[in-house]
């Protein structure tokens, strides 16, 4: 088998996994606002709703470039096992740094931003979402690292696990009749196994290992990410904001 014939079966098999993926995450998607919509009515689906807008938003602000800087490095370098851990290693300092501050500033802003949309319960849910932020960041750190580095599966899998743990955990929250306000915790859940199980594959494949030149790939984040920091967050804030728009001037069962 020639080089270019390999490389189309590898690009045609991330294909498949991809589709997949989106199929998955349609599904569980789909089935998380229908269940939430059955068990708590127009009201719950709102609130939801609109802390899943805030979530989109702050997990932007969460990730900044530096997600962005350890993709790029680590295509350019997908030979070469010690510069990857190095890579991967320092882009998940900085993202973990950045996303602390995020998460924090969004808990201490959940009771006011509850107070200006006029619902308790969306302040309720924001606080619950503050720590997913951070894991998100961790999370997404790994998976753009795997895209870097052309491992379409994990990528993919990555993608349609965050959407199993979604539902898994919003179905034991409706089991133990937990209130509307605590459903954004899902978020929370399923960023911290997600971010777990990542790390832990690859750690076990060998992707990365628990060494690396952090000093010299620090600078490199640095000089990369900064100039990278709000191209995710103008890619998703168009997705969400008429939501948040919404939810300023009508009320949590309207939106």
């Amino acid at each position: 088998m020639t080089r270019s014939s390999t490389e189309m079966t590898g690009f045609a098999r991330g294909v498949v996994y991809n589709v997949a993926s989106f199929a998955i995450m349609g599904v569980l998607g789909f089935a998380i606002n229908a269940l939430i919509a059955r068990y708590y009515g127009d009201t719950g689906l709102g609130i939801f709703s609109q802390v899943f807008a805030f979530f989109i938003i702050a997990s932007q602000l969460a990730a900044g470039g530096f997600v962005f800087a350890a993709m790029r490095f680590c295509a350019e370098h997908t030979a070469d096992r010690d510069k990857i851990s190095g890579i991967v290693w320092s882009g998940l300092i900085f993202v973990g740094i950045q996303g602390s501050i995020v998460s924090l500033l969004i808990w201490l802003a959940s009771e006011p931003i509850g107070r200006l949309w006029g619902s308790p319960e969306i302040g309720h849910g924001v606080a619950w979402i503050a720590p997913g932020l951070l894991f998100f960041a961790l999370s997404k750190c790994l998976l753009f690292s795997g895209n870097g580095l052309g491992l379409m599966g994990l990528f993919a899998t990555g993608q349609a696990l965050r959407f199993v743990y979604l539902f898994g955990a919003l179905l034991i929250l409706i089991w133990n009749d937990a209130p509307a306000s605590t459903l954004p915790a899902i978020f929370t859940f399923a960023e911290i196994l997600l971010f777990l199980t990542m790390l832990l594959y690859m750690l076990a494949a060998k992707v990365i290992t628990l060494t690396g030149d952090l000093r010299h790939w620090a600078r490199e984040h640095l000089a990369f990410g900064w100039r990278a920091a709000l191209s995710g967050l103008f890619m998703d804030i168009n997705t969400k904001v008429d939501i948040l728009m919404l939810g300023l001037f009508v009320s949590d069962a309207e939106v």
